[in-house]
């Protein structure tokens, strides 16, 4: 019974938002993350179909806030101070493993302060954001302090 269970909320976890809505409480977090990420790139979840303007910034902070909540199920710890080596560690296993730090700079920027400027101890990241060019994000410098 007890695997039934597990495998009934994994299955929750992971219900595609394409698929339809599923009776209230039963929402996996990363269904209602999934259904948000479409919402803002202008998608009509009801329809899907695009039949409205994206909301780029929003967007990419939802993507971001997926990847976060992905590294934490990843390592399987929930800790204030491990964000960023979660996040790192994800990101470099499942989805490009060069950029992992600038990435996780331009997630703090976007996160924390809704902008397009990081700092740490040692450097200072710069991004752009645009719909317009054949990048969403480009990194626009990286200066050691």
């Amino acid at each position: 019974m007890g695997n039934q269970l597990l495998s009934k909320q994994i299955e929750i976890f992971f219900y595609n938002p394409k698929n339809g809505i599923q009776p209230p409480n039963d929402y996996g977090v990363l269904y209602l993350l999934r259904r948000d990420v479409y919402r803002c790139l202008g998608y009509n979840t009801d329809t899907w179909t695009i039949d409205r303007d994206s909301i780029i910034w929003p967007g990419t902070m939802t993507i971001l806030a997926g990847v976060d909540l992905l590294g934490k199920f990843f390592k399987g710890d929930d800790s204030f101070n491990g964000v960023g080596q979660r996040f790192m560690g994800y990101y470099d296993k499942y989805i490009d493993n060069k950029n992992s730090e600038i990435i996780y700079q331009f997630r703090n920027s976007l996160l924390h302060s809704f902008g397009l400027l990081s700092k740490t101890k040692t450097k200072t990241y710069s991004f752009t954001v645009s719909a317009v060019r054949d990048r969403l994000v480009k990194q626009y410098s990286e200066t050691a302090l």
